[in-house]
């Protein structure tokens, strides 16, 4: 599969709604508008993986923030694949282009949080070499 990793521009992030959805079932679409406002104002970034055709297949929202425990890093949030197309390295180039995108940039550490439910994200954090530091999953880059 060919595949794009991408930024997605501010004026084109509602076109993430239906993989956020996928994560917080109960997210409305005025809702998600909303936050997603106040986010993109405090410097949300969007990281979109796209096919050859140009179909969004999954997104991985990140955040450079500061931190007395951690300093400077980069902050994953949300990182999702379209449910029918998981196990297929999505995901995983979507975390690379990140943590290549903080490296790029200076930062040297990465955190992310992952409902306690969701044992399948847990399982491929631990493959991509995070860490449980505290309740945060953690990486050295």
């Amino acid at each position: 599969m060919t595949l794009e990793i991408r930024e997605i521009p501010a004026g084109e992030m509602a076109i993430i709604y239906t993989f956020i959805q996928q994560l917080n079932k109960d997210m409305t679409e005025e809702r998600f508008t909303a936050l997603l406002a106040q986010m993109l104002e405090r410097g949300y970034r969007c990281a979109g993986a796209f096919d050859g055709e140009g179909k969004l297949l999954g997104v991985a929202g990140f955040w450079e923030l500061v931190r007395f425990w951690c300093g400077t890093h980069i902050d994953i949030d949300n990182v999702v694949t379209d449910e029918s197309l998981r196990g297929q390295g999505i995901g995983k180039k979507l975390i690379h282009w990140i943590e290549d995108w903080a490296r790029a940039r200076g930062l040297s550490f990465a955190v992310l949080d992952s409902y306690a439910h969701n044992s399948d994200s847990h399982r491929f954090y631990f493959r991509e070499g995070y860490i449980i530091r505290g309740f945060h999953f953690t990486k050295d880059l």
